[in-house]
């Protein structure tokens, strides 16, 4: 089956870096990589990108038609992909995720594409080696679908549906959200816009990538700039979400309650029922 047109990508890919530059103070790091031919084209542009980070952070962005090929992987089509299931001259997400996984850098990855949800925000075998110092922030996978899910390009819109979301929260903001957004603060919003929609996002993440400061929030009611300093990427944002649940990958900032839990685990399975004499069941 041709796969269809999908002229609102490269319409949101070109967005996409605008706001890279403008508002996130990315400048001339940004490289569009548009229609390309094939996955030579992106992975020597992944690799670039890797090797000028210098041990700071990598962002890659992908718009466009997500496939499933072999062994039930992602695959990233490119111009030269004629089919859904020519994944010869399409991108394997694996290639990209096994660069980024062994990069002396954060990496942040964003799939605006079917079947995204599949994608992890990092090898685990390659990060394991890195852990303890080339990358002390880890990873962050944000996704515009759910595992086997699609995405989507409503006819005759300017955007593709989750990256003209994500535009709007950047270049508008949210007048209830932080006066920084971190990626998960984007994820958290993103998640509550598409509630009831066709499609939701996804996110996975390893360390503390999520926590990485993307962008100031235009929108928030309370803009004084002295009140609001921008926050140290070091430090972090402050670790309690409030009203909103810890999510998975946040286990790095809820964590300290091992004993106690280990201490109620033994009584409710050691020792008698309070006011009976019948023991506890193991």
């Amino acid at each position: 089956m041709a796969l269809s047109d999908l002229p609102g990508a490269a319409r949101s890919a070109q967005a996409v870096a605008a706001v890279l530059r403008e508002n996130c103070g990315m400048d001339s790091r940004v490289t569009e990589v548009i229609d390309p031919e094939g996955p030579t084209e992106v992975l020597a542009a992944v690799q670039t990108a890797i090797d000028a980070s210098e041990g700071g952070v990598v962002l890659f962005y992908f718009i466009g038609h997500g496939l499933v090929g072999p062994g039930r992987q992602l695959y990233l089509a490119t111009s030269g992909t004629s089919s859904a299931d020519d994944t010869v001259h399409a991108v394997p997400y694996d290639q990209v995720g096994k660069r980024l996984g062994e990069a002396a850098a954060s990496t942040v990855v964003v799939l605006d594409c079917c079947f995204s949800g599949l994608a992890q925000a990092a090898p685990q075998e390659s990060y394991r080696e890195v852990i303890t110092s080339a990358r002390p922030e880890g990873s962050f996978l944000l996704a515009s679908a759910t595992h086997y899910a699609a995405s989507f390009a409503p006819a005759g819109a300017e955007h593709t549906l989750f990256s003209g979301e994500l535009l709007r929260l950047l270049t508008e903001g949210d007048p209830g959200g932080p006066a920084w957004f971190s990626l998960l603060d984007l994820y958290r919003i993103l998640d509550h816009r598409f509630q009831g929609s066709a499609a939701r996002p996804h996110s996975d993440g390893v360390g503390r990538a999520s926590d990485l400061v993307l962008a100031h929030n235009p929108g928030r009611l309370v803009r004084d700039a002295a009140l609001e300093p921008v926050p140290e990427q070091g430090g972090g944002p402050c670790p309690y979400p409030g009203m909103r649940p810890f999510l998975p990958e946040q286990h790095h900032l809820f964590f300290g309650r091992e004993e106690l839990t280990h201490s109620l685990v033994s009584r409710v399975t050691t020792e008698p029922y309070a006011g009976s004499g019948a023991a506890a069941p193991r």
